[in-house]
């Protein structure tokens, strides 16, 4: 009886444990790109009413608010999906990502392929973490979009001494791996982060002509 209790116990304050590292991921979101996004409609709205004579400058404002809404309705969208998610295996996140590419890719005539091995897709990771690893492969598609010219790009995932390995693979132009440093940017600082603070391994690989590989490693705890 005392050893149940303590079990019980034990699973209790993972519980609370989980519960609050989620609120506080929640309240980074919120902070940190929500609030800056809706800085920046504030800030970007009060310029056009100073420039409503000037058609160019209101066309322009108005893109960028429409933008940045836009970019706040996803990151929303996501954070609505992390907290929705109550199995912990892997399979959300694929079917997120099956989601993501269908409406993203599709519509330009973007090939995807997405390939998670059946092992990959029993992993038991926690809701905060799934968004986070989300993040990283949504930022590393949008990246090949942005910069690669790929008219393919293939998302794989597998387990391997109990650690889940997610790579996202273009056929794009690829770049000189030295070059790697000088096309930084936020995308690539965004997902250096996102994995040290789930405690992965994140690295990229690249030549000229041959595309460019983005891949993350997350060691699970087995329950």
């Amino acid at each position: 009886m005392l050893a149940y209790f303590m079990y019980k116990r034990k699973r209790k304050l993972e519980l609370v444990m989980k519960l609050e590292q989620t609120r506080n991921a929640i309240s980074r979101d919120l902070h940190d790109d929500i609030g800056s996004s809706l800085s920046s409609i504030t800030r970007f709205s009060e310029a056009l009413q100073n420039t409503a004579d000037d058609q160019e400058s209101v066309k322009n404002l108005s893109r960028k608010i429409q933008n940045i809404s836009s970019d706040m309705n996803s990151k929303m969208s996501d954070i609505v999906w992390s907290l929705n998610t109550e199995d912990e295996s892997t399979e959300p996140l694929l079917e997120r990502l099956q989601n993501y590419c269908a409406l993203t890719l599709a519509p330009i005539d973007v090939d995807y392929d997405i390939q998670f091995s059946e092992a990959s897709t029993q992993v038991k990771i926690s809701p905060h973490v799934m968004k986070d690893i989300y993040l990283i492969l949504k930022e590393a598609i949008n990246n090949s979009l942005k910069h690669s010219g790929a008219s393919l790009i293939q998302v794989q995932a597998s387990v391997s001494n109990q650690q889940l390995c997610l790579t996202v693979q273009d056929n794009g132009r690829g770049f000189a791996q030295h070059h790697l440093p000088t096309l930084g940017g936020k995308g690539l600082e965004s997902m250096q982060q996102r994995a040290l603070k789930i405690q992965g391994v994140f690295s990229m690989e690249s030549e000229p002509q041959k595309g460019c590989r983005v891949r993350f490693v997350f060691r699970y705890r087995i329950n």
